[in-house]
């Protein structure tokens, strides 16, 4: 469930209290989107997103100091410093 987008742009820190701290209509379990997701709302509601690199939840693996996100302008995947400010969209999981 998608919540909403962030009035500022973010670093990777900032995004991830954001998403944390963010209460909407009474739901406070919001976080940033790991990669997979962040794929599926590329591939699906990619008209809610500016064209824009969004944070995700993740970390690269090989690098403390990055962090994965996503283009909403062509779909690609990549890392960036996670001092880079950023656009930032939090959203909520409902499992069924």
């Amino acid at each position: 469930i998608l919540g909403p987008e962030c009035a500022n742009d973010l670093n990777h820190p900032d995004a991830i209290q954001y998403a944390t701290d963010l209460e909407v209509e009474g739901h406070k379990d919001f976080t940033l989107p790991d990669r997979r997701e962040q794929r599926f709302l590329y591939c699906n509601v990619h008209g809610f997103f500016k064209p824009k690199f969004y944070w995700s939840i993740e970390q690269l693996a090989a690098g403390p100091d990055y962090a994965w996100g996503q283009f909403f302008v062509d779909g690609l995947q990549y890392y960036d410093l996670k001092s880079f400010k950023s656009a930032v969209r939090a959203v909520r999981r409902k499992y069924i």
